[in-house]
């Protein structure tokens, strides 16, 4: 279900990631300075990748339990191909292009740019296993390498298998679920805590490491699945006052600040609530621009870090530092914009008839 508030939504939070590891890759003293500064004020949503995340998370829980309302009669094996098409298949093919880049580039490290950039990104040539390991999302951090926002679609893809799953979970009274939410997380991360795991978790290591860390991550879901199933919520939103609606977006910004994901969560739910209920919010975000900004966010994600990659390496010894990075924005909009109409529109047009065939098939009912 498309609703454009939200993919305008969908697409600022793409920019953000996409400014964020622009600002991540300068290596100078200032740069580390004002990152500091601004991460201690209300534009660290602006400036961080963390939160953006988290607001995908949450916002795909919200539109899959509105296709699961609507498209109930569909069954698992509709739901699963169109899934799978519209994640892997454009994500293998930018891990295929990242591949191909770095055996044109030929990168080697740039001591004008940071740490993150030199190890992180392409920081190990590919062959064939690792290219494997990389499509199979196995999400350890040597598997990330080609495209580091793949560690995002790995919980993406695995908390999608278990949707029906958390579907039906979010059947549970508010009452009942909101505690229980609370508890599990707190076990969950409890575990990581004493298992020696980060608290900010990325890549899973270990098989344990990679169950806890999708654990970690479930309730982003669930937390979109509960707004999607109590439209009484929006409701309730949309005859608040101008003056409590702004109260709510300061508060979602905030909620936003911290780097604790079990903050950034209701920050990123709040967020969805008064983007789809606020009237003048919905007009400034579908604004054309933005709308089309979140059409082509997925393919953003994919490719800005090949587009950073590849620019910087090519022209660092042309041009300013500072002028390379500035032109990773546009180009790679460029990039994701021929990406989305040749590899992404036709991956969902793919899971659409994958899904048509599940459904004459006579598949199981979701629940």
């Amino acid at each position: 279900m498309r609703i454009k508030a939200l993919d305008s939504l969908r697409g600022i939070a793409a920019l953000v990631v996409v400014l964020y590891h622009c600002w991540l890759s300068l290596d100078l003293p200032t740069a580390a300075a004002i990152r500091g500064v601004l991460a201690a004020t209300p534009l660290r949503p602006i400036f961080g990748g963390r939160p953006a995340v988290i607001f995908f998370f949450v916002l795909s829980g919200y539109v899959l339990a509105l296709g699961f309302t609507r498209d109930i009669g569909h069954g698992y094996i509709a739901y699963y191909a169109r899934r799978f098409c519209r994640i892997w298949l454009p994500f293998a093919a930018s891990i295929l292009l990242s591949a191909a880049l770095y055996l044109v580039v030929a990168p080697q490290p740039i001591p004008a740019l940071s740490p993150w950039f030199n190890s992180d990104p392409w920081g190990i040539a590919p062959d064939g296993i690792s290219i494997l390991r990389h499509l199979l999302m196995l999400g350890d951090a040597g598997s990330t390498r080609l495209n580091p926002v793949m560690w995002s679609l790995v919980y993406e893809m695995r908390l999608s298998l278990l949707f029906p799953l958390l579907f039906l979970i979010g059947r549970a009274p508010v009452r009942i679920l909101v505690p229980c939410m609370l508890a599990f997380q707190f076990a969950v991360d409890l575990t990581m805590w004493r298992s020696g795991l980060p608290m900010i978790p990325f890549h899973g290591e270990t098989v344990v490491a990679a169950v806890l860390t999708t654990l970690h991550f479930a309730n982003c879901f669930l937390a979109g699945i509960l707004v999607a199933r109590h439209a009484a919520v929006l409701t309730t939103a949309a005859r608040l006052s101008p003056r409590r609606r702004a109260a709510l977006w300061i508060a979602a910004l905030a909620l936003l600040m911290p780097s604790r994901d079990l903050v950034c969560t209701p920050g990123a739910t709040l967020l969805i609530v008064l983007a789809t209920s606020a009237t003048t919010a919905r007009a400034w975000l579908e604004a054309p621009p933005l709308v089309w900004l979140g059409r082509v966010s997925y393919s953003l994600y994919l490719l800005h870090i090949p587009v950073l990659m590849v620019l910087t390496h090519t022209l660092h010894d042309l041009l300013p530092v500072g002028l390379v990075l500035a032109l990773v924005v546009p180009v790679a909009l460029a990039a994701a914009a021929v990406m989305h109409r040749f590899v992404e529109q036709p991956a969902i047009a793919l899971g659409r008839g994958f899904a048509g065939l599940g459904a004459r098939a006579g598949t199981a009912p979701m629940p």
